[in-house]
């Protein structure tokens, strides 16, 4: 089954059986080929590849005094869908361009490739399990976009990150694309933490899960980016694959609101980041990925 969420206005609307309202989001990037073309024309076309081993990000700076008349975004990777005894679940990867003034999210695209944890928890009362398992793959892919077609005059930076849920060989590779007018250099910058956050690290509630069904309800996880972190990016996945629902509440700096069944990307800043969630169906996930970035 493939999921393609909304398209978000930066602290963009979010669909919320109670509200909606603003929200927007980050991802970080690893830039790892560059190319250039060496005239500030607007027919000139800048191409920056971002890309490397899971987990990894990288961050450009975009200075247009003068803002661009064409942005793209595009990834260039995807998951092969395997039998797997490795803890190396899925792929999550985004890119994200942020307005460096406003922390605003400019456009961006996000995707999850696998979605299926591999881990057995019960969590209720006063027991409180968790361990690995062994489990094939689930070939599911849900994608968020916000594609626009160039950025007013600005500082902007460009974030990517990829990760795959697990420390065992092998790494999944994630690569996107960017392509912006005029010329620039594709020149990284700041350093960055990845992070990789699904349904069985929740603590709370209660909750019972193997690879391929589950059911949650009011599980709860929380954790404060430091003060040297400037720019947080990433993504939010609620989802069931067929019956069933998913539901994300989160509080973070910059934006607050609630997922249901969808993806969508997130930019956010130093403090307090809270989630609540509840779900019950097949191959159930609540995914928060991507990276807290010092831009230097």
């Amino acid at each position: 089954m493939t999921r393609c969420a909304r398209n978000y206005s930066l602290m963009g609307t979010l669909r919320s059986r109670r509200e909606r309202f603003a929200a927007f989001v980050v991802a970080m990037f690893v830039v790892t080929g560059s190319a250039s073309l060496p005239s500030a024309d607007a027919n000139v076309i800048t191409s920056c590849e971002m890309s490397a081993s899971t987990p990894g990000f990288h961050a450009i700076r975009l200075d247009l005094p003068h803002g661009a008349s064409f942005l793209s975004i595009e990834p260039q990777s995807k998951r092969p869908i395997r039998v797997s005894d490795d803890a190396n679940w899925h792929l999550a990867q985004g890119l994200v361009v942020v307005n460096a003034a406003t922390l605003e999210m400019a456009a961006a695209r996000v995707e999850t490739y696998g979605t299926a944890p591999r881990a057995a928890v019960v969590r209720t009362g006063s027991l409180d399990t968790r361990s690995q398992v062994v489990a094939p793959d689930a070939p599911f892919y849900h994608m968020a976009s916000r594609p626009v077609p160039g950025l007013p005059p600005g500082t902007y930076y460009a974030i990517a990150f990829g990760t795959d849920g697990g420390e065992s060989l092998p790494n999944e590779w994630w690569s996107f694309d960017l392509r912006v007018s005029g010329s620039h250099r594709c020149t990284s910058t700041g350093v960055g933490r990845i992070f990789d956050i699904d349904q069985t690290e929740f603590t709370g509630g209660s909750q019972v899960y193997v690879p391929g069904v589950g059911v949650a309800e009011d599980i709860t996880h929380g954790y404060v980016e430091p003060a040297e972190t400037d720019i947080v990016v990433g993504l939010m996945d609620a989802a069931v694959q067929g019956p069933g629902e998913a539901e994300l509440d989160f509080t973070m700096p910059l934006a607050s609101g609630e997922l249901d069944d969808e993806i969508v990307p997130f930019v956010s800043t130093r403090g307090e980041h809270e989630f609540r969630a509840t779900f019950s169906g097949a191959f159930p996930q609540i995914l928060i990925a991507g990276v807290a970035v010092d831009v230097g």
